[in-house]
């Protein structure tokens, strides 16, 4: 029997559902990933566009250069193709919204691929070792006790 939790073993990743690119091929040195790199790999997701891929890069993700007054930070986002500031805080907010909506997509497969199990008993709290018992109404989970199972008739030796 592997190792490795049965999540481990069938993990949701991009390659599993047609991607062909790899964080290797895609950073020069993934241990130290560019800011351009990123940007560059959001924009051919499809799901960001080039200013959104910009302005989340250099928003949310934080790796715009620490700028104090206002002008100089209105000078940076103009040179990068934004009418001004308050346009980049919206496209990067934006960004974000999609970049959420991507992440929360991923957690809905595995949550469907592996849901958690229940780990007691709803009515009496016994551990339920992964058999448990989904009544039509009432409390649920139920171990088998609870529930009025006849383990001779469902589970015969």
């Amino acid at each position: 029997m592997p190792d490795k939790p049965i999540r481990e073993q069938f993990q949701t990743d991009s390659q599993r559902y047609g991607n062909e690119k790899t964080i290797e091929e895609t950073f020069s040195n993934p241990y130290h990933p560019l800011d351009n790199e990123l940007k560059a790999a959001l924009e051919d997701t499809a799901l960001l566009s080039g200013p959104e891929a910009f302005a989340f890069v250099w928003g949310p993700l934080g790796t715009s250069p620490v700028m104090t007054e206002e002008e100089m930070a209105e000078q940076f986002v103009q040179r990068h193709g934004f009418e001004s500031l308050s346009e980049f805080k919206e496209v990067a907010a934006r960004a974000r919204e999609k970049v959420a909506d991507a992440i929360w997509i991923y957690e809905l497969i595995d949550a469907y691929r592996f849901p958690d199990f229940p780990e007691e008993c709803a009515e009496c709290g016994r551990s339920l070792g992964g058999m448990w018992v989904e009544p039509d109404d009432g409390p649920s989970p139920l171990c088998r006790n609870c529930a009025d199972i006849d383990t001779e008739r469902h589970f015969p030796s």
